[in-house]
C-alpha cells in the first residue's frame, strides 16, 4: 500500500529536488543520498504517471552526464548500480519518453566509450543491457554493438560479475536467452566462467551448455561438473549423445571417465546410444593397443556389473572379438585386457567360443611367441577360467607337450607352476586320462 503521506505532488518535489549533492563522493561504508530517494518513489511506484517518469530519466541523465566526467570511484560504483534499479523497478517504455531515453541512452554510451578502464566498462554494461531493451533506433544499435563487443573481449572476470549481477536483478532472460551465444562462447574458453554460469541457469539451459562444453576442448571440465553432482542432469539423453560424439577423440584415460558417465546416465533404453557405447567399446577392445584395450575393458566391465549392458549384448561382444583375434597370425602382450574381458565373461560363454579362445592363448599366443613373459601372461589366463581337461583335452595336450620342449629349466618350472594353477581338486578328477595329465605335468618340473 502507498504511504498515506505521498501524493504525485510530493514526488514531483522529490525528483525535482534530485541534484548533484545526491551523488556525492563517498567514504567506505556510506551510501548515496539518491539511493533514499530511489526507494521512497520505488515505494509509491503507481504514483509514477509518464511525466513523473520523465523527470526522473532527465535528472538521472543529468547526474550521469557528471559522474561520468569523475573518476571511478564507490560513488561512480553505486550510481551506475541504482540506474540498474530504476530501469528495472520503473517502465520506461512508453513512446512519449523516447526522447528523454534517447537522452539517457546517449549520456551512458558516452560513459562506456570514455571509460578506459575494464573494470569502469563493466560498470556501464548492465545498465546498458536494461537500457538497450526499451530503446530504439540508432541508440540501440550503439548500445547492441558495445555490449556484444565487450562481452567477446572482456576478461573472465568481468564476464562473471556481469552474470552476477544480471542475476542479481533477476535479469534470468539475459542470460538464459538474449545473451545465451555469447555467455556459452565464454564459458567454453573459461572454466571459471562455466562454473558461474552453471549455477545460474535452469536445468535445460545447464544441459545445452554441457552439450557445447563437450565440443570445446575443456570438455573434462563439462563431464567432471555432471559427475560431481552425480550425474543429475535434465536430459540424460541429450548428455550420452554428446558425450558419444566425442568419445573417440580423447585419450584413453579420459575415455575410461566417459564410459563410467554414459553408464551412470543409465541411457538404457535408447537403443542407439547402446548401439554406440558398444561399438566403441568392441573399437578399443579390438585396437591392438594396450591403453585403448584397457579403456574398453574397463568400460566392458562396469557396463556389466552395472546393468548399463545386457548379458546378451555382452555375449555378442565377446564372440565378436573372438572372432576378431581368430583372424590374427599371433597375440601379444599388448593384447592383455581383450583377453582379460573374455575371462571376464568366461563362465557365460558357450563351450564353442570357449573353446575358440583356448585355441587363441594355446597357438596364437603361447606357441607363437618365444619370451617368457607373454607365455606366462598367457597361462595366466587360463588359470582364470580353469579349462576341463575332458572339453579341451587336445589344447591342453599340446600345451604341456610345448612347455616340455622348453630347454630353460627354471622357465619351464616357472610355467609348469602357472599351469597346474588351472588343475581341479583330486577329488573332482574322475577320469584316468585326466590323473595322467595332471601327473605328467607335474612330473615335467625338474
Amino acid at each position: 500500500m502507498v504511504n498515506f503521506f505521498l501524493s504525485e505532488a510530493a514526488l514531483n518535489r522529490i525528483i525535482e529536488q534530485i541534484s548533484d549533492s545526491d551523488i556525492q563522493d563517498l567514504k567506505e561504508g556510506e551510501n548515496l543520498k539518491l539511493s533514499q530517494k530511489v526507494k521512497i518513489l520505488k515505494v509509491a511506484s503507481e504514483l509514477m504517471i509518464f511525466s513523473l517518469k520523465e523527470v526522473l530519466l532527465a535528472k538521472l541523465g543529468a547526474l550521469l552526464r557528471s559522474i561520468n566526467s569523475r573518476p571511478f570511484g564507490e560513488s561512480k560504483r553505486q550510481f551506475l548500480r541504482l540506474n540498474c534499479e530504476v530501469l528495472m523497478d520503473f517502465d520506461f517504455t512508453a513512446s512519449s519518453l523516447e526522447t528523454v531515453r534517447n537522452n539517457f541512452s546517449r549520456e551512458l554510451y558516452s560513459g562506456f566509450t570514455s571509460a578506459g578502464q575494464e573494470q569502469v566498462k563493466v560498470e556501464y554494461v548492465i545498465p546498458m543491457i536494461f537500457l538497450e531493451s526499451i530503446t530504439d533506433g540508432s541508440f540501440k544499435i550503439n548500445l547492441i554493438n558495445s555490449i556484444n563487443s565487450f562481452l567477446n573481449s572482456c576478461a573472465p572476470n568481468s564476464v562473471i560479475q556481469l552474470i552476477s549481477d544480471l542475476k542479481k536483478y533477476n535479469a534470468n532472460s539475459c542470460i538464459e536467452e538474449k545473451y545465451k551465444t555469447l555467455f556459452f562462447k565464454r564459458a567454453l574458453q573459461s572454466p571459471e566462467v562455466f562454473d558461474v554460469l552453471w549455477e545460474n541457469i535452469k536445468p535445460e539451459i545447464k544441459d545445452e551448455l554441457f552439450v557445447n562444453m563437450m565440443g570445446s576442448g575443456n570438455y573434462m571440465h563439462a563431464l567432471n561438473k555432471i559427475k560431481s553432482i552425480g550425474y543429475k542432469v535434465m536430459n540424460p539423453e541429450m548428455a550420452s549423445r554428446a558425450i558419444l560424439d566425442r568419445i573417440a577423440s580423447v585419450n584413453p584415460n579420459e575415455r575410461i571417465e566417459f564410459y563410467n558417465a554414459l553408464i551412470a546416465l543409465k541411457s538404457v533404453d535408447n537403443k542407439e546410444i547402446l548401439d554406440k557405447f558398444t561399438s566403441q567399446i568392441k573399437s578399443d577392445l579390438s585396437s591392438n593397443n594396450l591403453a585403448n584395450e584397457q579403456a574398453g575393458f574397463l568400460g566392458f566391465k562396469e557396463g556389466k556389473i552395472n546393468k548399463f549392458l545386457s548379458l546378451e549384448a555382452c555375449k555378442s561382444i565377446i564372440n565378436d572379438l573372438i572372432e576378431i583375434l581368430d583372424h590374427r597370425d599371433s597375440l601379444m602382450q599388448n593384447n592383455n585386457f581383450v583377453l582379460e574381458a573374455i575371462v571376464f565373461l568366461w563362465d557365460d560363454l558357450s563351450l564353442t567360443h570357449k573353446d575358440k579362445f583356448i585355441t587363441l592363448i594355446v597357438y596364437k599366443m603361447f606357441e607363437k611367441n618365444k619370451d617368457i613373459e607373454t607365455k606366462k601372461l598367457s597361462l595366466s589366463k587360463l588359470s582364470k577360467c580353469k579349462p576341463e581337461y575332458s572339453q579341451h583335452k587336445s589344447h591342453l595336450d599340446h600345451l604341456l607337450s610345448l612347455i616340455e620342449q622348453i630347454g630353460d629349466t627354471s622357465n619351464r618350472n616357472i610355467l609348469v607352476t602357472e599351469l597346474l594353477i588351472c588343475k581341479p581338486e583330486n577329488d573332482k578328477i574322475k577320469a584316468e586320462e585326466e590323473r595322467k595329465f595332471w601327473e605328467a605335468v607335474q612330473e615335467s618340473v625338474s
